[in-house]
Parts: structure tokens; sequence; C-alpha cells
């Protein structure tokens, strides 16, 4: 039985897009907003302890920045 859990966590994102003209766009991202510290993933270990839990760590806050074009 499994009696090892990750603590529950919500991320925030932001998005936005400005339009350029009808073909291209310029596209702004901001993930993690809060910069939520928190386990993206828990490694399964058969028969695994406490001690031998490996939470794999989620992204940070992350800034992105682009282009969109239509062809």
């Amino acid at each position: 039985m499994n009696t090892v859990f990750n603590d529950p966590y919500v991320l925030l994102g932001l998005g936005a897009e400005y339009a350029v003209n009808g073909n291209a766009a310029i596209v702004a991202q901001v993930t993690n907003l809060t910069d939520e510290r928190y386990a993206g993933s828990t490694l399964v270990v058969d028969q695994a302890s406490a001690s031998q839990a490996a939470f794999i760590p989620g992204e940070g806050r992350a800034f992105y920045l682009g282009t969109r074009l239509r062809f």
C-alpha cells in the first residue's frame, strides 16, 4: 500500500496576445506566476519508505515572449 503522498498545489498563469496585423501577433506568457514550489512528479519506487520518496520539482516562474505568424 502506498503511504507516501504529494501535497496539493495550484498554479497560476497569465498570457496575452497583441495582433500586429491579420497575419502576425506578439504573444507573452508567464507561468507559475506566484513562483509556487511544488513536486511536479513523484517517482514510484517498489516498496519505498518515506525516506526513499523521490519528488521531482516542478518548473518555477517562467517568462515567454514570441510571435505567431500565419501563412
